[in-house]
Order: structure tokens, then sequence, then C-alpha cells
């Protein structure tokens, strides 16, 4: 379920999870004013994943993209491989990696479907600066400010 995305909430975060939406209203979108380097720039859903089934080796679109995963339930037997490192979710625990690196999930040993929520944010250090001789990202314009 899509909660947030291009920098709006979405209906379902509105009425399925309002106080959840109102504590992401705090701190997204993080860095209001810099521009994207994709889509998944800045992103929460609630996403559920069958046992027995995995999601195959792949990186995100830059290295300004911080993955957060936070372990909601059916989490025993799941793994993610980042950059060749296993990590198991706990419930209520947080994972967190730069999405850039090439990462796995597999639930081939969960004992059910497993739901987590993940949550894409611009990396801290991203700043103005970051952006300096660029005209655009692969995703939009970069202010004439920050060129």
């Amino acid at each position: 379920m899509l909660l947030y995305h291009n920098r709006e909430f979405t209906r379902e975060c509105e009425v399925v999870f309002p106080k959840t939406c109102a504590l992401m209203k705090q701190w997204l979108p993080s860095k209001p004013g810099l521009p994207w380097t994709s889509d998944q720039q800045e992103q929460v859903m609630v996403i559920k994943m069958k046992k027995g089934t995995d999601v195959e080796t792949h990186s995100g679109p830059s290295n300004n993209i911080l993955n957060i995963h936070i372990g909601i339930s059916g989490l025993k037997g799941a793994k993610l491989i980042v950059a060749n490192e296993t990590y198991g979710w706990e419930e209520g625990k947080v994972i967190a990696w730069d999405g850039s690196f090439d990462h796995r999930v597999h639930c081939h040993d969960c004992e059910e479907d497993r739901v987590i929520m993940m949550v894409r944010y611009m990396h801290p250090d991203t700043t103005a600066a970051t952006f300096k001789g660029n005209k655009r990202t692969h995703y939009e314009d970069v202010p004439i400010e920050m060129q």
C-alpha cells in the first residue's frame, strides 16, 4: 500500500493510517526545494511479501536515497541481503541502508507472509551543493540558484 509518493500523501495514508500519516508529515518531504534524482526519492509503503517468494538482486537509482525497513509481522525466516551482508527483520526494529547497493529479499524460509513498512528518504548529507554544475537530474531540473 503506497502511503507517500511524488511529494504527496495518498488517500490510503490519510484514511487507513491517519496517525502514522500525521507523524510522517512532520518529516516528509525531508529537504523541500532540493531536486530529486528519481521518482523513488521519497516514498512510504507498507509491503506484504508472500512466504516462499523472493525479490531478485537489484539496486536503487541513486546513492542519495536511504532505504529504511521497519518490521511489522511475519518476519521469522525473512532475509534482506545488502552488498552480500544478510540481515533479518525484528518487529518494531529498523534496518537502514543506501539503496544504491545491490540488495535482495527472500522469504523462502518464512513461516508466514512478511509485512514491513518501507520508507525512502533523501540522504541527510544531500545539500544544494550536491547539485552544483548540474542543470538537471535524471528526474527533474535543478533550480538555477543551485547550478
